[in-house]
């Protein structure tokens, strides 16, 4: 019987140990790495930071369908509204033409002369191109994107599709950076 006494008062002891090591371990490992720790975030040396959530960023995409004839096709954009800032990430169009062709010239604008530009390509007897370019462009508050598109070899026809997918910042959310150019 007092085997039996001494095994249970150990069994005891032990496990009183082991739920006590694991409450207060947790508390002092998280106080001492706390003390280690120190992050100063101020507003004149801020924290870099990254936030998915943003609230000041909001999805952009918006579509221009229109008929165009001749070699030139002019699609505008509604304007960017006060307080904001659009960044556009992608140019993607469906163009038909009455013709096969070779090459497209696509220039996107947006007020003075700030401008990206590139070329798409369709081969053999297609008569109609696709096509989706990555851009990098900013539009500030109150202009409108605008894009052109110049074909050498045939004339527009049938309806044309044009869409510009990126994101709008709120600078009223947060300030926006000034764009540096080079």
């Amino acid at each position: 019987m007092r085997l039996t006494k001494n095994v249970l008062t150990s069994i005891g002891a032990v496990t009183l140990a082991i739920v006590l090591v694991n409450v207060i371990a947790p508390q002092a490992v998280h106080a001492a790495v706390a003390a280690l720790v120190q992050v100063s975030n101020t507003a004149t040396n801020p924290a870099l930071t990254s936030r998915i959530d943003d609230p000041g960023r909001i999805p952009y995409q918006s579509t221009v369908n229109q008929t165009c004839t001749g070699a030139h096709c002019t699609f505008t954009f509604g304007a960017v509204p006060t307080g904001h800032r659009l960044v556009i990430q992608h140019v993607s169009g469906i163009l038909g033409f009455s013709g096969s062709g070779t090459q497209l010239s696509v220039i996107l604008r947006a007020g003075g002369n700030d401008a990206v530009s590139f070329l798409a390509s369709y081969f053999g007897p297609r008569t109609e191109a696709e096509f989706d370019q990555s851009v990098q462009f900013y539009v500030e508050a109150t202009q409108a994107p605008v894009v052109n598109v110049f074909t050498p070899a045939a004339n527009f026809a049938f309806l044309q599709t044009l869409t510009l997918i990126g994101y709008e910042l709120n600078c009223t959310a947060a300030p926006c950076a000034a764009v540096a150019s080079f």
